[in-house]
């Protein structure tokens, strides 16, 4: 993991050189596809696909959606349940040590039914991209904005305990 945001915060080290460096798109937006795609397993050329379509997704969540922005959601929740449910199915047949496969074990003690057991391990696996992905991007860009806005918040008081 170390060797991600290492990697992550070399690219924002560097941007500057040759532009603008952009927090949010180049760590923010990046950091917890790779921890959650890394850990449940799809592939990382599928990664960008999967922050996007979380992103379109999201419109479902605002106050005041619009049609359009409903009918994105729509589409891609749509499209994120199909790829998650093929990658269950990928698993099943392939099974490996990952959060996916141990699901799926799971679901089947509890489930006879393995297209029931799919189904609710895909709904699963969705469940925990679409919490993680805009969640910790989100909390991330607002940590450093804080930070930037008022540098001393983030420095450490004589007072101050480390868990």
């Amino acid at each position: 993991m170390s060797h991600i945001v290492d990697g992550l915060l070399d690219t924002l080290h560097e941007r500057p050189r040759s532009g603008e460096a952009d927090f949010s798109a180049l760590v923010s937006e990046e950091l917890p596809v790779a921890t959650i795609g890394g850990r449940l397993g799809p592939p990382s050329a599928d990664w960008p696909r999967l922050r996007t379509l979380t992103h379109e997704q999201v419109f479902s969540q605002e106050l005041l959606p619009n049609p359009s922005q409903l009918a994105r959601s729509d589409a891609a929740t749509a499209e994120l349940r199909t790829y998650f449910m093929e990658l269950v199915r990928e698993r099943r047949e392939h099974p490996g040590d990952d959060p996916i496969s141990e699901w799926i074990r799971t679901w089947d003690e509890l489930e006879p039914d393995r297209d029931k057991a799919d189904e609710a391990v895909s709904f699963l696996a969705l469940f925990v991209v679409l919490a993680a992905l805009e969640t910790t991007a989100t909390v991330l860009s607002t940590m450093v904005l804080l930070l930037v806005e008022d540098p001393a918040a983030g420095a450490c008081s004589p007072n101050t305990r480390t868990l």
